[in-house]
């Protein structure tokens, strides 16, 4: 599901990046960002080598949703600057390529391609025939975030797992992408806690170590199976709820919906769920804790932009707020 957007020329770009996210939830990664990228990162797969003529990022991390039907990709991430690095957009190629065992795709950004707005640097376009958006967000302390979303990109891969490498200049990082990062509380040196909604019934869960690099440590490897037996589960009518709508933002792309858990002691599952007004179905692996918030927004790096990076935005969606009124609603599935 993809939107427009009219650039300072009249000129309209496809917006990729807005369409349903396949992968589920990005709390973990944006968490990663917005906690100041921890110097022990545990990234959804293991790194691989930087080009030998390239600086290293220090930390790479990425999240990468495929609709193989119209061979289109919106992948997002942060990144950590090495020893020495430096970024200038004016003067950078910024690169993405996407392989795995069969197919490899690239494209790049020319210098001088991103425009400034407010604190992040944009691109809407296309290359060789091939719509995209992309973004980047500095967070100070050779800290950033990056996203980029495309459509009919030739080649593109749609297997598992695919290998994610970004050159932007002299720095480059590669991450390999397969699967869902969930965040852990560490408790001591060797020990940590995980919290993880289940089902009813029994589940399977594998559990992978990685260390500092994004390598994964052999022996760590762990199926897990969770047999679940709740109480009856709370209805979600009442406990759901619009709790904001921001429809008419000073800064433009800024608007955003917050949902809010009322419930004290249940987990909602929100996977097929429809936010009709927004054209937003949330993906699987969608959660709400009690007593939580999560942030739909229209634009990633304007929601941070406007309102800081304090805010953790679960997804963006590709619907807009009419500015004089309409109605949204949230829509669960079922009989």
């Amino acid at each position: 599901m993809n939107s427009a957007k009219r650039d300072k020329n009249g000129r309209y770009a496809i917006r990729p990046w807005s369409r349903r996210r396949l992968l589920g939830a990005a709390a973990g990664l944006a968490a990663a960002v917005l906690g100041l990228l921890s110097p022990l990162p545990r990234p959804a797969g293991a790194a691989q080598p930087a080009p030998q003529d390239a600086i290293p990022f220090a930390v790479f991390l990425a999240k990468m949703d495929i609709v193989s039907s119209v061979q289109a990709f919106d992948m997002r991430g942060p990144f950590v600057l090495g020893a020495g690095g430096t970024i200038d957009l004016a003067a950078d190629d910024v690169t993405v390529q996407l392989t795995n065992q069969t197919r490899t795709a690239s494209i790049t950004i020319p210098k001088g391609s991103f425009e400034k707005e407010y604190d992040w640097y944009t691109y809407y376009g296309a290359l060789g025939g091939v719509p995209l958006e992309a973004a980047v967000v500095p967070f100070g302390g050779g800290r950033y975030a990056f996203e980029i979303g495309a459509v009919g990109v030739p080649n593109l891969p749609v297997g598992n797992p695919v290998t994610v490498t970004l050159t932007i200049g002299n720095n480059s990082g590669s991450v390999t992408v397969n699967g869902e990062t969930w965040p852990v509380t560490w408790t001591s040196v060797t020990g940590w806690t995980l919290t993880l909604p289940v089902s009813a019934g029994t589940s399977s869960l594998v559990v992978k170590g990685y260390d500092r690099f994004g390598n994964f440590i052999s022996g760590t490897s762990n199926l897990v199976t969770v047999t679940s037996t709740p109480p009856p589960p709370d209805s979600p009518v009442g406990k759901v709820v619009i709790n904001e709508i921001m429809f008419n933002p000073l800064v433009p792309s800024a608007e955003f919906v917050e949902l809010y858990n009322a419930s004290a002691s249940t987990t909602f599952d929100l996977t097929g769920w429809v936010f009709d007004g927004l054209a937003y179905t949330f993906p699987p692996g969608s959660f709400i804790g009690p007593g939580r918030f999560l942030v739909l927004a229209q634009n990633r790096a304007a929601f941070a932009g406007a309102y800081g990076a304090t805010t953790l935005v679960f997804d963006t969606f590709s619907g807009n707020l009419q500015a004089d009124g309409e109605t949204l609603t949230l829509i669960q599935p079922g009989p």
